[in-house]
């Protein structure tokens, strides 16, 4: 491909761009929704749409906020990221997420993966939570 020798790009590099297009079309169609139907949509935000809101977003608010204008609001809401963010669960030890996270860049590559676990200690304290759902004890 003339992009990764012009530019040295990487396999993952070359992904990233190809699933970019399915992005950008996604938001044009949400475009073309918005303005032939004259309001919000109430279709679900796809997971490669959602994906890319939070990554822009986490790297660049303003970058965000930009795109979002730019593309008529087709992106969702500040609002609805939080939203999206709270559904992560933050007990402690190891999300699913982060696993989920490392098994799909094990699949995608060729190479072996090699990973270093690092560790901080942390002083906690002693207590018992009730979250309304659940105790989460803390030693």
């Amino acid at each position: 491909m003339i992009f990764k020798k012009k530019f040295s790009l990487q396999d993952e590099d070359i992904s990233v761009l190809k699933n970019l297009n399915v992005k950008i079309q996604e938001l044009t169609n949400r475009m073309i929704a918005k303005s032939t139907g004259g309001g919000p949509s109430k279709q679900k935000y796809s997971p490669a749409l959602r994906s890319f809101a939070l990554t822009l977003d986490y790297y660049s608010p303003k970058a965000y906020e930009y795109v979002r204008k730019t593309f008529d609001t087709c992106l969702p809401d500040r609002r609805t990221l939080r939203k999206w963010y709270q559904n992560m669960g933050g007990d402690p030890g190891f999300t699913a997420e982060s696993i989920e996270a490392l098994k799909i860049k094990v699949k995608s590559t060729k190479y072996p993966i090699i990973a270093a676990l690092s560790l901080d200690e942390m002083a906690i304290r002693r207590r018992i939570e009730w979250d309304g759902k659940k105790i989460t004890r803390t030693c």
